[in-house]
């Protein structure tokens, strides 16, 4: 059964900054760039989607190493996605890449890339 996550944005002054609260009552900053109108003072909404992406895919990712007694010392992954040059723009396309680090040497696990359909 699916359960219900809900956060809350609240802006700051008039400006494109915005601080969010998460259910489990986590603070996170947002901005854009001065470009944009913001103040650049914190993440994007894009770099913390891809954030996102990247967290849920490293935490799946090392629940199933442990579940296989799989030994490693970190994971690293690098994610980047196609930003559209106009406002609004969509994510047309980002790639994933992961990389289990083990004892002596790096074991490339696999990449990834999710074209937008």
């Amino acid at each position: 059964m699916a359960s219900t996550v809900k956060v809350q944005l609240q802006s700051l002054n008039r400006d494109l900054t915005f601080a969010a609260k998460s259910a489990s009552g986590h603070w996170t900053m947002i901005d854009t760039g001065e470009k944009g109108g913001g103040n650049q003072a914190a993440p994007t909404p894009l770099e913390l989607l891809l954030e996102a992406l990247g967290g849920c895919t490293g935490m799946d990712t090392l629940s199933i190493l442990k579940k296989k007694r799989t030994p490693f010392r970190h994971l690293e992954i690098f994610i980047e996605g196609e930003k559209r040059e106009e406002h609004p723009g969509p994510l047309p396309r980002s790639h994933c890449a992961l990389s289990c680090i083990r004892t002596a040497a790096t074991r490339r696990f696999g990449t990834f890339s999710a074209p937008r359909r």
